[in-house]
Formats: structure tokens, sequence, C-alpha cells
């Protein structure tokens, strides 16, 4: 009995060393692209490139992450949730780089998505993985809380260091430092445990996943889930860019809503694991869909940046209830990495979807100031999203 009970305890206490290395990677991670992701869209936007050529870019990374996932499952079944991690990285590294030449290389527009669509299957599926493994039963919402206010708290600072440097220096040394800071995010990888992934992960069964039943309305919520997302990382910072007229404005607005997120997800965290959760997910989605709406008459710089800081802070609570009930959801399922991967493909599926029609009411209604009627759609679009969120907790 005593040496079950030492080597429990051994147990708990490795899990808890691999989980802070995790929280150590992810937060190295958040530091690199905090520096510059907020900011692509608008990086796009200073070299002449109209906003449905943007969005048409996003449209085909997404297109190229479901290829790129069914062709590289051969070599995920032969990988750790470790090395697929430590794979990805180097391929968002690569995908800044190729950003950085674009000007010089217009061809790179069409590349360049390559590299970071397979990043997100190796890097985001070894992720959730490793963490629906280490992570404590009963206490995931106190974990989840904790990863999202350390991401808050790294990103609260990020966008304005990004803004200063890219005033100061341009966008090429920006995506140089951010690329140097995600090479040392391999390094806690180190002190992961290596845990081999199944050999069932075919591409018939991860077309399966999105059949399942008791999954049916977290599906539903994940087309809410990545429309919202949309809008709020490629139309809106246009708009704060068109309405502020300044990256490094930007960057402190982008800050100030990360600060504040900080410490709500932080106890949303403690209150989930209390039984407050489904109360967490409805009032995170129903405030995340009314901020939606205000913005559709954000004319000002006040109510923009007001918007912005209020909307961060439910975007994040919403995401944390989101990440609460995948976790959940995955922890009932026997084959947990097949539907890892089958909710990482649907969310790319699901953009696929959506792109297209934000490509040709960008084109149709080109967004040449921020009163134009594309935003006032787009918002109205995101804040229905935000409602179909709700199905999640289905």
């Amino acid at each position: 009995m005593l040496h079950r009970h030492s080597h429990h305890l051994h147990f708990a206490a490795l899990k808890n060393k691999e989980l802070d290395a995790l929280y150590i990677t992810i937060a190295v991670l958040k530091l690199g692209t905090g520096l510059i992701s907020v900011f692509i869209p608008i990086y796009f936007w200073k070299l002449g490139i109209p906003l449905w050529g943007i969005i048409f870019f996003y449209f085909l990374w997404s297109i190229y992450s479901v290829i790129g996932t069914f062709a590289i499952l051969p070599l995920i079944r032969r990988l750790s949730d470790k090395i697929m991690m430590a794979l990805g990285i180097p391929l968002l590294i690569i995908f800044f780089l190729l950003l950085n030449n674009i000007e010089s290389m217009n061809f790179l527009f069409f590349l360049a998505p390559i590299p970071y669509a397979l990043y997100h299957p190796l890097f985001f599926g070894g992720y959730h993985m490793n963490f629906s493994r280490v992570s404590d039963k009963g206490h995931e919402g106190e974990e989840i809380g904790i990863k999202q206010a350390i991401v808050s708290v790294i990103c609260f600072i990020t966008p304005f260091i990004g803004g200063v440097l890219i005033v100061s220096f341009g966008f090429q040394i920006t995506f140089l430092v951010a690329s140097i800071i995600l090479l040392i995010s391999i390094i806690p990888l180190f002190f992961f445990s290596k845990r081999k992934l199944a050999s069932h992960l075919t591409a018939k069964s991860l077309l399966n996943t999105v059949k399942d039943r008791p999954m049916k309305g977290f599906h539903i919520g994940t087309f809410g889930y990545v429309t919202e997302s949309m809008v709020s990382s490629i139309v809106w910072p246009i708009f704060l860019f068109l309405i502020l007229g300044n990256i490094e404005k930007i960057g402190i607005v982008i800050s100030l809503g990360f600060l504040l997120s900080a410490v709500a997800v932080f106890f949303a965290g403690r209150l989930s694991d209390k039984g407050k959760r489904n109360a967490i997910f409805s009032w995170g989605s129903i405030s995340n869909g009314a901020t939606w709406i205000v913005r559709t008459v954000a004319w000002t710089v006040p109510v923009a940046v007001g918007t912005h800081v209020v909307g961060s802070l439910f975007q994040d609570i919403t995401l944390y209830a989101w990440a609460n009930r995948f976790y959940e959801l995955i922890r009932q399922k026997k084959n947990k990495e097949l539907f890892i991967l089958g909710q990482e493909t649907l969310y790319r599926g699901a953009q696929i979807l959506i792109y297209p029609f934000m490509i040709v009411l960008a084109f149709f209604l080109p967004p040449d100031t921020f009163s134009s009627p594309f935003f006032v759609i787009s918002f109205i679009i995101a804040a229905l999203a935000s409602f179909l969120i709700l199905a999640a907790e289905k």
C-alpha cells in the first residue's frame, strides 16, 4: 500500500512538472507570436493588398491545412505529442520568414500559408493531446484558467512592444525577433515525456469524428466560434487601424484588453470547477455578441477602444469555457488523439465554408473607411456567431 501511494505521488509530481513545462512553452510561444500575429492583416493592408485579398490568404491557409492534415497522417501516426509540437514551431518560424519577403517576392503570398497550415495540426494537435493527459481531472477549469491567464499576461505587453518595434524598425525586424523567440520556446519540450500516438489515425476515422452524436452540439458551436474568431482576428484589426491610424496606438489598445481578460479568466477557472461553467459560457457568449452589436456604431475612438477592451474580456472568458468543454468531451473518448485531430480539421473545414462569403462581401463592399457597410455587416455576423457558440454546451 505504501509503495502504491509513493508511486502515485511520484506520478503526480511528474505530471505537474510536465504541466509546468507546457505552460512555459505556451508562454514563450505567445511572447513571440504576440509581437506580430495581430499585426499581420495590417501588414498586408500596408502592402496595398485589399481586404478581400487578405481574407483570401487565410482561405488558402484553411484549404492547405485540411489537405495537409490528411497528407501527414502517416507521419503523425509515428510521432509522439512532444515531437509533434517540436516540429510545429519551426514551421511557424518559416511562415514568419516567408511573410517577411512577400513584398519583394509576391509569389510567396500563395506559398506562405503552407507551413502555417501544417503548424496547426502538428503543434496544437500535440499540445491538446499532452494537456488532456497531464491535467488533473476535476481541476481542469483552474488549470485551463491558469494557462489562459498566463497567456493573457504575456500578451498584455507583447502587442505594445510589437507596435513599438514595427514603428521603430519595420515589420521585417519584428518578424526576425519573433522567430528568435519561437526557437527558445522549443527548449521546455525537452522536459516532456514522450507519448506515442495510437495507430488508428486514418482519413476515414478522422472524417467519422464529425458524425459523432455526443459531439454534435460542440460541432455546431464550432461554426460560431470559427466565424467570430475570423472577424475578430482579421477584420477587427483593420477597423482599429482605420479609426486609430497608428500601429503603436493599436498595440496599446490590444494590450489593455489582454490585461483585463487575464484577471477575468483566472477567476473564471476557479468558478468553473465549482460548477459555474454553464453560467460562464452563457454570459460570456451573450455578452460577447452584445459587444459586437455595439461595434456596429463604434465610429469614435473612445467607443472603439472601450468595446475592444470589454470585448477582449468576454472573448477570453468564452474561449476559456470553450476549451474547458472541449477537454471534458475529449476525456470521455477512448481515442483522444483521433478526436483532437478531427476537431482541428473541423475548424479549418468550417473556415473553408465561411471565408468565400467574406471574400465576396469585401470585394463588393470595399472597406475604404471605418464607417463602411462591410464592417457593419461583419460585426453583425460576428454577433450572431457568438450566440451560436452556445450550442457547444448542449
